[in-house]
């Protein structure tokens, strides 16, 4: 009798911080040097960071401080978000809570392209939120 196993294989992935940076143009906050992304998932994470700061803009921030909470997540193939939490906080309940409201688990990104050489990423992240009065 064979015994069948299931490899799933996670990816971790460090960016450096998306600006989150509400009512500004799609330009202004698309603030990252895609030169920060690599291996094997790099357009992926590039689709994923852009996708974070156009969600991030829309979340209705506003605030006369800033912060740079630091989230972690796991994403799976489908691009749904497994589970989330709270890595570094800013001291800012406020700006805390709105991090998480991006990543919340349940949320769902664009699926990984297809041939995938992961199953998952867990990605670790700060969130620069600018001040906006």
């Amino acid at each position: 009798m064979a015994v069948s196993s299931v490899v799933t294989r996670t990816m971790v992935v460090v960016c450096l911080a998306v600006s989150i940076v509400s009512g500004t143009t799609s330009a202004q906050a698309q603030r990252f040097d895609e030169n920060m992304f690599s291996g094997p998932m790099r357009e992926y994470q590039i689709q994923l960071a852009k996708v974070l700061i156009v969600r991030g803009r829309n979340i209705g921030y506003r605030s006369p401080f800033g912060g740079v909470p630091v989230v972690s997540f796991v994403i799976d193939q489908s691009g749904i978000i497994e589970q989330s939490r709270l890595k570094q906080t800013w001291g800012s309940p406020y700006i805390d809570s709105l991090a998480m409201e991006l990543v919340r688990a349940g949320t769902r990104y664009p699926p990984f392209p297809a041939h995938s050489p992961v199953s998952k990423m867990e990605i670790t992240v700060p969130l620069r939120f600018l001040a906006r009065p």
